[in-house]
């Protein structure tokens, strides 16, 4: 049998999968939720312990009947407040797991359409999450910082426990799952085996469990036994279909069968079709449905869904549509990306940073400014200190009321670690100063596959989202980016996409994204390549980004031309370079 990578969840509640450890043919290793997902979405391993939020989303795995459920109270999935439900008006959320925050938005919306509506949610780690349970504040925690403060608090709702009795259904948390691809029939039946072996012997391995963590190790046989059941039955399977057919409903999950249902029988002809006709409808779509569109779907069919898809985004979030001018403020910088040949290095020739005055004297230049939505931007720098940037935002504001944008995640991560302050500290100070958004500066895909490529590595893929959400969380709206190259496949371009929809449907803190060509991207013979790839970026990015107010493409690259054909593919505007 071929030597297959396993990832396991670190909680108690899959402890009893930890008999795989011991299997020759298993190179076993333990993660958070989210991050056994992304490795097993990235294909840095084969079989993974999945949330089922990230399964529907993601598509084309293949699920076992294994996994972690629960048929009334689970203990680990609990929101805790000082103030009855229909009271709480914040609520902070636990980084570790999205399917508990969907399944906490499903409750509340079916308890009170109008209560859920105006509930806010920000991001606190694991750590620190309970300092925010005060007042009207409340906090979804799971796992085993769950367990840890469930007595610590007046008011506790168990998640599951409340799904089962308003679906008399159980919830199905994770599910083991496959990449096809990558698991014949043999092996999946060898790992079935091997994970019913350690459901035999789970109370051993809760006991293990208990002694490593310093936990009480009776209390942690009897939620393992009691609480959690990892067998999944019909029952349970009948719950995750209901899971999704709510979620569907909001909006909050593609449109699909449940990956154990038999599907119709389609050519690929047909099932594009089909994909076509549901987004046309309103429908979203799934990460492998939108790779398979990106692959395979004519170059006009994606065009015409995608300006469809335009419209009715633009009529439902209703965000009105400045023009977009970017002003260099330097071209310096220190990180000398092989993605990006746009900055250079300090006291190279060439290279230039702009008085206050200067950028003062550009923004006077423009017709009607303060309609716009100007980005200064300019490289990472860290010689030039963040008071120079306040006072540049400061100044900016004596003569320009619009959009102002400027600075960027990895910056606001580098000026937090020199200054030894938090991330929502700088963004205080960036606001305070004047500045409504941080600019995209995403010259690599969100996956850590390829962001490993490039020299210097740029912020990890968790990090970077975990800074990103803690912006928005802190206030600050930033804008996104997807950044095209030859050298990346569609799945990988989705991937990222994908990330992108998961962080904008928890914070709402994107306020467009930018189809950007990275500048590996080969020039000359195969420009005309190029630039189809780039306008079905554009394309897929109108169909999947489903809940960004804007797409914006560049003439940068491709000239103008290419920009305003790209208005017919989803685009809602392009931006110019003030020089």
């Amino acid at each position: 049998m071929t030597t297959l990578r396993v990832v396991n969840l670190t909680y108690l509640n899959s402890s009893g999968f930890r008999s795989l450890s011991s299997e020759p043919w298993c190179s076993y290793e333990e993660a958070t939720p989210n991050e056994a997902a992304r490795r097993l979405q990235e294909g840095e391993c084969d079989v993974a312990v999945v949330p089922i939020a990230e399964l529907f989303q993601i598509g084309g795995l293949q699920p076992l009947r294994y996994g972690i459920s629960s048929n009334g109270p689970v203990e680990s999935v609990l929101l805790l407040s000082q103030v009855p439900i229909d009271e709480i008006e914040t609520i902070y959320l636990d980084s570790s797991s999205r399917t508990s925050v969907i399944l906490l938005k499903i409750l509340l919306h079916d308890r009170d359409p109008e209560h859920a509506a105006r509930v806010s949610y920000f991001r606190r780690d694991s750590a620190s999450i309970a300092d925010g349970i005060r007042g009207r504040s409340a906090a979804l925690v799971i796992g085993d910082r769950a367990i840890e403060l469930r007595d610590q608090f007046p008011y506790q709702v168990d998640l599951a426990e409340l799904w089962t009795q308003r679906t008399r259904l159980p919830f199905v948390f994770a599910l083991w799952a496959i990449r096809p691809e990558r698991v014949s029939a043999s092996d999946c039946e060898q790992i079935e085996n091997a994970l019913l072996k350690g459901l035999r012997q789970q109370e051993v391995f809760a006991r293990d469990w208990a002694e490593q963590h310093g936990a009480n190790r009776e209390n942690a046989v009897r939620y393992l036994v009691e609480c959690i059941h990892c067998k999944i039955d019909d029952l349970a399977l009948d719950g995750a279909r209901e899971f999704l057919r709510r979620g569907v409903s909001l909006g909050l999950f593609p449109a699909q069968q449940l990956p154990f249902d038999l599907p119709k029988v389609r050519n690929r002809k047909e099932e594009i079709s089909a994909l076509l006709n549901e987004l046309a409808a309103g429908g979203r779509i799934s990460c492998s449905a939108a790779v398979l569109l990106a692959e395979h779907a004519s170059l006009g069919d994606l065009g015409i869904t995608a300006a469809i898809c335009a419209e009715k985004r633009r009529r439902r979030l209703r965000f009105e549509i400045p023009e977009h001018r970017q002003l260099r403020v330097s071209n310096v910088c220190t990180e000398q990306s092989q993605a990006c040949s746009f900055f250079v290095i300090p006291e190279q020739q060439g290279s230039f940073l702009l008085t206050d005055d200067q950028v003062i004297e550009k923004i006077e230049s423009l017709q009607n400014p303060n309609a716009l939505c100007l980005s200064l931007s300019s490289g990472l720098v860290p010689e030039i200190g963040l008071d120079f940037y306040e006072q540049l935002f400061r100044f900016a504001r004596t003569r320009f009321s619009g959009v102002l944008a400027g600075l960027s995640v990895e910056q606001v991560s580098a000026y937090a670690k020199l200054l030894s302050v938090s991330p929502e500290e700088i963004v205080h100070r960036l606001k305070s100063s004047g500045l409504d958004l941080l600019s995209s500066w995403l010259h690599h895909l969100l996956i850590d596959g390829v962001r490993k490529r490039f020299r210097p590595s740029p912020l990890k893929t968790q990090e970077w989202i975990e800074i990103t959400k803690r912006c928005h969380s802190a206030g600050l709206s930033s804008s996104a980016a997807l950044p095209v190259s030859t050298a990346d496949s569609w799945e990988n371009r989705i991937i990222h996409l994908y990330r992108l929809r998961s962080i904008q449907d928890e914070t709402g803190g994107f306020r467009w994204c930018s189809v950007v060509r990275r500048d590996d991207t080969p020039v000359g013979p195969e420009r005309s390549l190029a630039a189809e790839t780039y306008l079905r970026a554009v394309a897929l990015s109108s169909i999947y980004l489903d809940n960004l107010p804007l797409i914006e493409s560049s003439p940068f690259w491709f000239g103008t031309p290419v920009a305003e054909v790209s208005l017919a593919f989803g685009a809602d505007r392009f931006v110019t370079l003030l020089e």
